[in-house]
């Protein structure tokens, strides 16, 4: 049992403590024993965190497609999208957001926060009428939070509370 060991991406002799614990599954997976007697990845957390960023960045449908899905059916809300509406949504995706006219770009690599307020996001456009193809656009993931679930009534009150702060 071992100490440390040289990640095999960033070759950088670290503690144990930086490499995720292999969960026990069936299939046969490589990786090490640790000092604790946990078996360990091969990859430190960063570097597999980086890896699966990079592999979301070029091509996020799959993970979108089940996670939006997921998403709907945890809300009883209407899903009828395929993994190609969301590859169509993204590759026409803007380069502004159509809400806050600021720029939908993804995080830089190697930063703790991996979604910002700049990151795109799928947003319903009548939050009743669900995740259908002619009712979801891309927007920044800002403007999807203040949007989220209000009604125009509500974001209209809060509009009118802020303007009478000043």
């Amino acid at each position: 049992m071992r100490e440390s060991k040289i990640c095999t991406i960033c070759k950088i002799d670290k503690k144990f403590k930086e490499f995720r614990k292999l969960k026990i599954r069936k299939t046969k997976v490589s990786g090490w024993k640790a000092a604790d007697g946990s078996k360990r990845y091969s990859q430190c957390i960063k570097c597999e965190s980086n890896e699966m960023s990079l592999r979301y960045r070029k091509n996020p449908y799959h993970q979108l497609f089940y996670t939006i899905k997921r998403r709907a059916e945890q809300k009883g809300i209407k899903f009828t999208l395929t993994k190609d509406d969301i590859k169509e949504l993204f590759a026409n995706r803007p380069k502004v957001c159509p809400i806050l006219g600021i720029e939908i770009k993804y995080s830089e690599l190697n930063v703790k926060k991996s979604l910002t307020d700049n990151s795109p996001s799928v947003d319903r456009l009548i939050p009743d009428k669900g995740y259908t193809k002619n009712n979801v656009s891309i927007i920044s993931n800002l403007a999807n939070r203040i949007k989220q679930d209000a009604t125009v009534d509500q974001i209209e009150k809060v509009y009118k509370f802020l303007k009478n702060l000043k």
